[in-house]
């Protein structure tokens, strides 16, 4: 899996990664499912379908259908999936895609965009979340599947108060429900309604993953960590785009893929699961340790600028401890390696 440059490609290091973090962690519930994922080529799916490839190199006999509204533009990128046989694409939006034949064991729906322009766009924002997960669900119950995994977010508990050091799953902090800056928050906290409203209505069983940042190769760009990275490799100087003060915790994007496979298959019915790292460090402490491991000869300049009230989050940090005491999940991989994991 190497290029003609010699370079180690992301499929062969991911499959590295999977190959330690399966002998520490082993999933066996996947065998010979057959899964539906939506938002399966994003960050997200890109991490879950490395981490099938791997079970299915060990003989897991997982087939998995993908939701994607541009399939051949991720296999171009990504060419290694041309080759996995147990891999095919449903073309579609998540509103109103034909659902394919046939009976599917499990769901997961990771589909939600979460760039600045999706955002700002808040009424089509809203409306994809809310009825894209009531078309997914209708599709899982037509298709008799066991459960569903609903991928969604720790905005849902609202503004983390400064004094709160992590943020527990039965914690609630939402802000103005008519107050547009909210809409992802407010589009997550219904669809995890939705999704609790099905569960009681139908024979069907929904667990939720509410995740916090992530780090890894292919995070999207706008994201804090994501340029920090991308100025240690390709600046002239390491910016911060702020006074450096927020706090963050960062989970490598394959843990986060076995941490997302386990909830889907061990996580309690009717339940949600914190998923990230809840070891908490300032965005400036962040820059230092970037520049230290990948430009210790770049300096780090502080912007300095006020954000926009919706942005300004200060403290955003899981207590994770559910997962980890009721899952046996860890924090396995150190930020070290996922800062140079990010840079493939």
């Amino acid at each position: 899996m190497a290029d003609l440059t010699g370079k180690e490609l992301p499929e062969q290091l991911a499959f590295a990664d999977f190959d330690r973090l399966f002998s520490l962690y082993p999933i066996s519930e996947l065998r010979g499912r057959r899964l539906f994922i939506t938002g399966g080529t994003g960050f997200f799916g890109f991490w879950l379908l490395m981490a099938i490839s791997y079970l299915n190199s060990t003989g897991a006999n997982i087939t998995v259908t993908a939701l994607s509204r541009n399939a051949q533009r991720f296999l171009e990128r990504h060419p290694f999936f041309k080759q996995c046989q147990w891999l095919s694409f449903c073309h579609g939006n998540i509103i109103d895609y034909s659902p394919p034949s046939g009976h599917f064991d499990l769901f997961i729906h990771a589909a939600t965009d979460t760039s600045p322009s999706a955002i700002e766009s808040s009424l089509q924002l809203f409306n994809s979340m809310v009825s894209g997960t009531q078309h997914l669900l209708a599709h899982a119950r037509s298709s008799n599947a066991k459960r569903v995994l609903l991928i969604s977010s720790g905005a849902v508990y609202g503004e983390q108060p400064q004094q709160v050091d992590k943020i527990p799953e039965d914690a609630s902090y939402a802000g103005s429900s008519i107050d547009v800056n909210n809409v992802y928050s407010e589009g997550k906290r219904a669809m995890e309604m939705l999704c609790a409203c099905y569960a009681h209505a139908h024979n069907i069983e929904i667990v939720t993953a509410r995740c916090f940042s992530f780090i890894g190769y292919g995070l999207p760009s706008h994201l804090a960590i994501g340029q920090l990275i991308n100025d240690a490799l390709y600046a002239d100087v390491i910016t911060i785009k702020g006074d450096g003060l927020p706090v963050r915790s960062y989970l490598y994007a394959a843990d986060l893929a076995v941490w997302l496979l386990a909830i889907l298959t061990k996580g309690e019915n009717m339940s949600a699961y914190n998923v990230g790292s809840d070891v908490g460090m300032t965005i400036a402490d962040y820059a230092l340790l970037v520049k230290a491991i990948l430009a210790p000869e770049k300096i780090i300049k502080i912007e300095g600028n006020v954000q926009k009230a919706s942005q300004a989050r200060t403290v955003y940090v899981p207590d994770i401890g559910k997962a980890v005491k009721g899952l046996g999940l860890k924090v396995w991989t150190p930020l070290s390696h996922s800062i140079e994991g990010h840079r493939i």
